[in-house]
């Protein structure tokens, strides 16, 4: 079960609709995984010992989600190389860039922590892809970067999709196209 190409993504998101949403739209193999799975998932992940191109972490909640992002910063802080990670995350009631902003204010906070990153503190970086889109990169000793991809859902993406047969609707709503223009930059192909 090795991976022959590029690293796989890790793409974290709220809920199995997400997960189920996401399999509507990528062509590729995604595998999924719980919560409790993480862990093993990254081990993996970093032995090459997985078979698809997603792997992702379905989190039973927006909280949960939000609570684990800054998590993962420290767990994947022995990684060897580049690796990316993908957060799907509902807006609700708050605004793409403040909900952004909250993600990477608690990965700050993560890095800041002695505890955590008592030899060395990795550089956070803040950057702007678009209305919806936003990209943190947090970079460890030698150089080794962790860019964590967030992509902001106005309201929430059950909204979007609930008693729709298809997604070609969806094509004309800027956050829609900047999730498939996202995962295309990714190496990730997405159904035409």
């Amino acid at each position: 079960m090795i991976y022959v190409g590029r690293r796989p993504i890790l793409f974290l998101c709220e809920g199995k609709n997400d997960y189920n949403f996401l399999k509507s739209i990528v062509v590729e193999k995604i595998s999924s995984a719980s919560y409790g799975e993480k862990d093993e998932i990254i081990r993996r992940m970093y032995e090459k010992g997985i078979s698809a191109s997603m792997v992702v972490i379905v989190e039973g909640g927006k909280e949960r989600l939000m609570k684990n992002v800054p998590i993962i910063v420290s767990k994947m802080r022995s990684m060897r190389r580049r690796q990316e990670v993908f957060a799907l995350v509902d807006c609700d009631h708050d605004t793409p860039d403040n909900l952004s902003k909250k993600i990477f204010e608690k990965i700050s906070n993560i890095v800041s922590n002695p505890r955590r990153f008592h030899s060395y503190k990795p550089e956070v970086k803040f950057t702007r892809r678009g209305s919806f889109y936003y990209v943190i990169s947090v970079t460890y000793v030698a150089h080794i970067t962790l860019l964590i991809h967030v992509l902001t859902v106005p309201r929430a993406l059950e909204y979007w999709v609930r008693g729709k047969r298809s997604l070609d609707y969806l094509k004309g709503d800027p956050w829609f196209r900047e999730l498939i223009r996202a995962l295309k930059e990714l190496g990730i192909e997405v159904r035409p």
